[in-house]
């Protein structure tokens, strides 16, 4: 199993993204072969499957990371078909833990407007991040990816063509991974004066650095125009929570807030599906039922408004 793991990361590096691979990777080395990697490819049985996922909750690892080793190792195993190694999967005989869905943080728009107007003057490189974030429902590497040339101005778009993520320390500038991530996503008036004025301190910093300013046209950046880095981010995000006497959450959970503030004004879920990129309306549906209750409820009582101004006549 373990010479069989290698040969098929191997393969899988040309064809998957740096940072998935990475994620393959560390399923392989740190679960996968340490519990199955002696065992000939096979001999290999349900029952060995299984005990490597008990094996992994007895680290513990949570159940999201288990559903990864149980994809990884499918893949392998389909592989191993192909390549006329194998006759059967022996992970469909096998079901993998629930991912026990962790329940986001979702502010209302007095506390996120509390937050970005506490931390307007503090950090301006990260601080766009987080209104972009609150704004526009954007994805992390997508907001760092986000290019001056991607923001029409005059129609009122900004325009997704690109994402940042980081594999061993340096930048990887990646098209979105879908058709529906790739899109057009529509920004106030105040937005674009938000946007102007950070284009124009932004201008200021390239003037002082000279030529030593990298110029990749990216709308968050570092002083010098670098791609803004993960930690670096992370680090001004944590002291911004922090200064606004806020909980501590994840950065990510900025996405379910604008999502959730706009269904509970009564935005259409196809829209705000496609403002967020989502490939499906079920998926925002689905990641959003704590808010349709309460729209549900707004309907029924629109109508049952509608109908009794009907039967006054």
């Amino acid at each position: 199993m373990a010479t069989f793991m290698e040969r098929y990361l191997e393969h899988k590096a040309t064809m998957i993204r740096p940072n998935s691979l990475i994620a393959y990777r560390e399923s392989i080395q740190s679960y996968i072969v340490p519990r199955l990697g002696k065992i000939p490819l096979s001999k290999l049985t349900p029952r060995h499957v299984q005990e490597l996922y008990a094996f992994m909750r007895a680290k513990p690892v949570n159940s999201r990371t288990i559903r990864h080793a149980h994809a990884v190792l499918h893949n392998a195993l389909d592989y191993a078909i192909k390549w006329g190694a194998l006759t059967r999967n022996v992970t469909d005989a096998v079901d993998p833990p629930r991912i026990e869905r962790r329940k986001a943080t979702v502010w209302t728009l007095e506390q996120a407007l509390g937050f970005l107007e506490i931390n307007r003057e503090h950090d301006p490189l990260c601080w766009i991040g987080f209104y972009l974030a609150v704004m526009t429902g954007m994805r992390q590497g997508e907001i760092f990816g986000l290019r001056w040339s991607d923001i029409d101005f005059e129609r009122g778009y900004l325009h997704v063509q690109q994402t940042v993520s980081w594999s061993s320390g340096h930048p990887v500038f990646q098209e979105p991974k879908t058709d529906s991530s790739r899109r057009a996503i529509a920004i106030t008036e105040d937005d674009i004066k938000v946007l102007q004025s950070h284009r124009v301190a932004q201008s200021e910093r390239r003037l002082r650095a000279g030529k030593a300013y990298h110029d990749l046209d990216l709308v968050i950046c570092l002083e010098d125009g670098s791609p803004m880095g993960q930690r670096r981010f992370s680090r001004a995000w944590h002291r911004a929570l922090e200064r606004a006497g806020y909980p501590n959450m994840r950065f990510h959970d900025l996405r379910h807030t604008h999502a959730s503030l706009l269904l509970e004004r009564d935005v259409h879920l196809k829209i705000v599906s496609e403002r967020l990129g989502h490939s499906a309306i079920s998926i925002t549906a689905d990641l959003y039922t704590h808010v349709l209750p309460g729209i549900q409820k707004r309907a029924a009582d629109t109508l049952g408004a509608a109908i009794r101004s009907i039967q006054k006549r």
